[in-house]
């Protein structure tokens, strides 16, 4: 089983802030909480974990040209890198030869949003 690699919140903010970086090309984030996402969101995010589960193929292959991954839920406890860990486990079977890193966001969204809404606000959708 691939255990996906944990990214610190300031490293988002940074993938975030980097001009040079695309949504949907370059990085996606892929926020998998349910209805608590409607408690605010990172900005271009949020993939119920229920849907991103049973669709887990079909959405491997909308993000498979994407290079970097970024799964988080509200802690980042159980959704998050439950849904992390079954997609990486796929390009693992899939794609051998993938260069696609895939990362579960440290402290899931009320971290992030904890340490960073004052200060970043703008990246952050409500």
């Amino acid at each position: 089983m691939v255990h996906p690699t944990y990214l610190e919140p300031e490293n988002l903010v940074s993938i975030l802030r980097d001009t040079s970086k695309v949504s949907g090309k370059d990085y996606l984030i892929i926020d998998v909480r349910d209805e608590d996402f409607e408690g605010g969101i990172i900005n271009n995010s949020n993939i119920p974990c229920h849907e991103f589960l049973e669709n887990i193929e079909s959405h491997h292959k909308k993000l498979a040209t994407v290079p970097i991954l970024i799964f988080h839920c509200a802690l980042s406890q159980v959704r998050g890198p439950k849904s992390a860990t079954r997609y990486a486990n796929l390009i693992r079977n899939v794609a051998l030869n993938t260069n696609q890193k895939v990362y579960i966001l440290r402290g899931g969204f009320d971290g992030f949003k904890q340490q960073f809404y004052v200060s970043h606000r703008d990246l952050f959708e409500r």
